[in-house]
């Protein structure tokens, strides 16, 4: 009686720790796949912010607008004039182009 009482705890014992291992390995799987699908989302993202960004800096370097205005900053020795067109080209980028990079642009006069 003693014996098989034994085999039977042993059995229960060794059946939980397989239960537990299946089921951590299956929670792990889980994790892997949910984490695996969450990276590869962002990459997506980053991927589709960066040919956005791509595409915004082609625009950028064919607009007249915004040629002419750096071409006149170049041109200009007066930092209110420069400070002036620059504000003005961030305004205009800003409100023509509507993206989020062009919020981080700063006016900085560097002459004095």
């Amino acid at each position: 009686m003693l014996i098989t009482f034994s085999l039977f705890i042993a059995t229960v014992v060794v059946s939980s720790f397989l239960l537990f291992f299946v089921f951590k390995e299956r929670n792990n799987r889980l994790l892997y796949n949910a984490f695996s699908e969450t990276l590869s989302l962002m990459a997506r993202s980053i991927e589709t912010e960066l040919e956005n960004f791509k595409s915004f800096s082609a625009n950028l370097m064919t607009d007249p607008y915004v040629q002419d205005r750096l071409a006149r900053m170049n041109r200009e020795a007066n930092p209110v004039i420069w400070y002036s067109l620059g504000e003005d080209l961030k305004n205009k980028l800003i409100n023509y182009f509507n993206v989020p990079y062009v919020e981080c642009i700063y006016v900085v006069d560097n002459l004095g």
